[in-house]
């Protein structure tokens, strides 16, 4: 017994280490005080419950944890749960319907990110409802020691992994640098070669509107080009460069622009996300002059301790059923791929005064 219950108690410390790094630094004392309430209470329930209850339920919080479900869904995992311990500490219900509402709410869990496209979580997911099904078809590894010993380890691969203790591969970080070494040269010699015919344009061409057309595209190469090769930036970098290319392309396309942000954390990217986002507003906005019909637009980019949040809001005409065929025809599936290479996800969302808002929300890595 002594044995056993050393892994229940390994597995509550890995569950309350990772509450405290989860929400480390962000105005979200609810969030953490909710997380040890749940494996507290996890912690104080009839000893005469199989062992693995205790072990299942600290795996199943620490995956929880692990995933960062929105408000609703881990709102929805808390009641499910503290009415589940309630009535298991009172006696009410037996071990076998805690398995059955584990294997409900994987499910739920489940099928909400596969209508919504995320498959990074999947397997943890997975995993909890193939154990809560093992128990509830074979009581009797409901016991065992082995299984507890597994749990724990996937628990605690589960806590390195979100604390990034385990880095990725050497193989693959040299792969990526070597695509992004690539790119940069790819760029920079287009940039080289198509800027020094653009120059040659400016002196040759006498006609001041047609050099100043020429002087605007060579500023739009040399923009491009920044955006492409640096891979360090930080998000008012990245706020600034997406203002101004809404701005340019707004103005452009005759239609109102305005946008506002908040920066709380201004986070540091050591990646080409930047440019994939850069690129990802560039389609939608080309989807906003192409399809929408819209006179004004409206940009609000806020970023904080948890997530990226970008926001893009017009006044056209939405996601009708003619224009939703032209959307998704045209990228939107296209977007959403590209979108979640990053671990990234847009919404659609039509306004009930008109217009669509698109949402681009990027947690931090």
């Amino acid at each position: 017994m002594t044995t056993q219950w050393l892994l229940v108690g390994m597995a509550f410390i890995l569950s309350v280490l990772l509450a405290g790094h989860s929400f480390r630094g962000q105005n979200q004392r609810l969030a953490v005080f909710t997380s040890l309430v749940l494996a507290i209470a996890v912690l104080l329930l009839p000893k005469s419950l199989s062992m693995n209850v205790f072990v299942l339920l600290f795996y199943g919080l620490t995956i929880s944890l692990y995933c960062r479900l929105n408000r609703a869904s881990y709102a929805f995992l808390v009641i499910v749960l503290l009415l589940i311990l309630g009535l298991l500490f009172n006696g009410i219900i037996t071990e076998q319907w805690l398995w059955i509402s584990l294997s409900l709410v994987s499910c739920v869990i489940l099928g909400g990110y596969l209508i919504q496209g995320k498959i990074a979580y999947l397997l943890w997911w997975l995993s909890v409802l193939l154990l809560a099904v093992l128990m509830l078809l074979m009581p009797g590894w409901s016991d065992n020691l082995l299984l507890a010993a597994f749990m724990v380890s996937l628990q605690l691969y589960c806590a390195l992994k979100a604390t990034m203790l385990i880095p990725q591969s050497e193989p693959a970080l040299k792969v990526s640098e070597i695509q992004a070494a690539e790119r940069s040269r790819i760029y920079q010699n287009i940039h080289d070669d198509v800027g020094a015919e653009l120059l040659r344009l400016i002196y040759v061409i006498e006609d001041s509107e047609q050099k100043k057309q020429v002087k605007d595209i060579m500023q739009r190469l040399r923009q491009a080009v920044a955006q492409t090769t640096q891979i360090s930036m930080d998000v008012r970098q990245l706020c600034d460069d997406i203002i101004d290319i809404c701005r340019q392309r707004m103005v452009e396309a005759n239609i109102e622009f305005q946008s506002e942000w908040v920066i709380e954390y201004n986070h540091v990217f050591s990646n080409t996300h930047p440019t994939g986002l850069l690129r990802i507003m560039n389609e939608l906005l080309s989807n906003i002059i192409r399809h929408a019909k819209a006179q004004s637009v409206h940009l609000q980019v806020v970023s904080n301790r948890q997530k990226l949040d970008i926001c893009l809001t017009d006044n056209g005409c939405g996601l009708g059923h003619q224009n939703k065929d032209k959307y998704t025809g045209r990228g939107i599936r296209g977007l959403q791929k590209r979108a979640a290479m990053m671990g990234t996800e847009i919404i659609w969302q039509n306004r009930p005064d008109g217009g669509l808002s698109t949402t681009l929300s990027y947690p931090w890595p």
